[in-house]
C-alpha cells in the first residue's frame, strides 16, 4: 500500500545520480539493512508522498486534512490510472477483464454498472474507458508500457541461459539474497525457486544430451561429445516452448527478474521517457475529477511511485490543493527493487 511505500528512498537515490548530486553506488557498497530501516535512516520522502490521502469508495467523502465536522463532499467523478505489471499483452485484455468482472460484481451486488468502449490515445501512451455506477462516473486510464515489456520478454534462450547464473551470483555475492529473504521469506522463496527450476531444466537438458550422444557408435567417440552443448541447448529451448513455462511461468518470472534488476541498476533507459509521460498524464488530471487514484500492479508498484515522484519533483503541492490523490499497490514488489 501507499503507506508502506512512503519512504521509498531508492527513487531519490537514482534521481540524485541522474542529476550528478551523488556518485553511483557499487553493489558491494550498497547497504545491507532492510528496506524499511533504510527508508527511515537515509533519505525519507514521507512528507512528500503523504500528500496522497486514502479515500473511501463511497459517494460521499472527506479529505483527511479537513477539520472535523466538515460536511462530506459528494463524490461524482473519479480518475483511476492503472499501471500494469510486466505483461506483454495488448491493453484491451485488461478492458475485457474489467468488463467481465464488472458484470459479475453487478450480478452479485445488484448494482448497475455500465462499462464504455476502450479508446487508445493518439500517442499510444494510454487506453481509457469510462464506467458508471451508483451516480459515480469513473474514467479508467491504463498507462501502457507493454511495448517495453515485449522488447525484454521473451529473452532469447541464450541470453536467459547466460544471464540467470550471472544474476544469481551477483545477488548472492552482494548479500541481496539474504536481505530479501529476511524482508519477505515467502516472496524470496518463490522468486529464487523459479530460477532454480530453470537451472535444473538446463542441467537435465545437459544430462539428456550427454546420454543421447553416449549412444553414438564407437567410431564417433569421443568426437560425439562435441555435440552435447548444442544438443542440450536445443532440448532446453524445446522444453520451454512446449510447456510455455507452465505451471510456474518460469521464463516470464525469470525475465521479469532480469528487468527489475536492470532497472534498479539504471540499465533500462527506455523507462525514463515513459515514466515522464505517465507523470505528465497524472499531473494533468488534478482538478478534473473529485478524486484521483493511481494503482500500480506488481512491477508497477515501484514504477507507480517513480511516476508520482516525478510529479512531485515538478509540483510539490500536487495532491494538496483539494483533489485527493491516492496510491494503491497490488502485489507489491517494492523490496525486490529497493534492496538492490
Amino acid at each position: 500500500s501507499w503507506r508502506r511505500s512512503a519512504n521509498f528512498w531508492p527513487i531519490r537515490r537514482r534521481r540524485e545520480r541522474r542529476s550528478g548530486a551523488s556518485p553511483p553506488v557499487s553493489p558491494s557498497a550498497r547497504p545491507a539493512a532492510s528496506c524499511r530501516a533504510l527508508a527511515a535512516q537515509l533519505v525519507p520522502i514521507g512528507p512528500v508522498i503523504s500528500n496522497f490521502a486514502p479515500v473511501a469508495d463511497t459517494p460521499t467523502q472527506n479529505d483527511p486534512g479537513e477539520p472535523a465536522g466538515t460536511a462530506p463532499r459528494t463524490l461524482t467523478s473519479r480518475i483511476v490510472f492503472y499501471l500494469p505489471g510486466f505483461d506483454p499483452r495488448d491493453p484491451e485484455t485488461y478492458w475485457g477483464l474489467f468488463r467481465r468482472e464488472a458484470r459479475f460484481t453487478a450480478a452479485r451486488r445488484g448494482a448497475a454498472i455500465t462499462v464504455g468502449d476502450p479508446v487508445r490515445s493518439v500517442d499510444g501512451i494510454e487506453l481509457a474507458w469510462t464506467a458508471q455506477s451508483r451516480g459515480v462516473s469513473t474514467r479508467y486510464v491504463l498507462l501502457r508500457w507493454e511495448d517495453i515489456v515485449r522488447a525484454r520478454f521473451p529473452q532469447s534462450d541464450w541470453t536467459r541461459l547466460r544471464g540467470v547464473p550471472a544474476l544469481l551470483w551477483r545477488l548472492w555475492r552482494s548479500v541481496y539474497m539474504a536481505n530479501l529473504r529476511r524482508e519477505g521469506w515467502l516472496f524470496s522463496t518463490v522468486i529464487f525457486f523459479v530460477h532454480y527450476i530453470y537451472i535444473s531444466q538446463a542441467l537435465l537438458s545437459l544430462a539428456a544430451a550427454a546420454v543421447h550422444t553416449s549412444q553414438a557408435p564407437a567410431a564417433l567417440q569421443p568426437w560425439a561429445l562435441v555435440a552435447v552443448p548444442p544438443l542440450a541447448y536445443a532440448i532446453l529451448a524445446g522444453l520451454i516452448r512446449v510447456t510455455r513455462g507452465k505451471p510456474l511461468y518460469v521464463p516470464h518470472l525469470v525475465d521479469d527478474t532480469a528487468f527489475t534488476h536492470a532497472y534498479a541498476a539504471g540499465e533500462a533507459p527506455e523507462m525514463d521517457p515513459r515514466l515522464d509521460a505517465f507523470a505528465a498524464r497524472i499531473h494533468a488530471a488534478e482538478g478534473e475529477a473529485d478524486e484521483v487514484v493511481v494503482v500500480g500492479h506488481s512491477s508497477s508498484s515501484f514504477l507507480g511511485i517513480e511516476a508520482l515522484d516525478r510529479v512531485l519533483a515538478r509540483d510539490p503541492g500536487f495532491g494538496s490543493r483539494g483533489t485527493p490523490v491516492s496510491f494503491v499497490s497490488i502485489g507489491s514488489v517494492i523490496p525486490w527493487l529497493g534492496l538492490d
